[in-house]
């Protein structure tokens, strides 16, 4: 989300640098959905010895809503940058007060 923010903030409004840009944020959230890498390094975490003296233990339950979780949670993010959505480019404060906006 960096990346799209920085093409908002440049100091020359360049118009030809925002499509790219959107692209390149909804591609790196897909692929972050995709690899499920909060999952894993949590997971990591737990078998190795970072947390030994809690004696965490995640369940295949708890893994599985985790990765539920984070993949509502990036959909989220990726649903205002779609250009097929009504609404779509303005500001996410009035877009929530949309009629009919969902």
């Amino acid at each position: 989300m960096s990346h799209l923010s920085k093409a908002f903030q440049a100091g020359k409004f360049n118009f030809s640098a925002i499509l790219p840009a959107i692209a390149h944020t909804k591609s790196h959230l897909e692929t972050i959905k995709a690899e499920s890498t909060v999952l894993d390094a949590l997971e990591k975490d737990i078998d190795g010895n970072r947390f030994i003296a809690t004696e965490l233990k995640i369940s295949r339950r708890d893994a599985d809503e985790l990765v539920n979780i984070q993949s509502k949670y990036i959909d989220r993010l990726i649903n205002p940058l779609n250009p097929n959505r009504t609404n779509s480019y303005e500001p996410r404060a009035y877009g929530n007060f949309a009629p009919g906006d969902s």
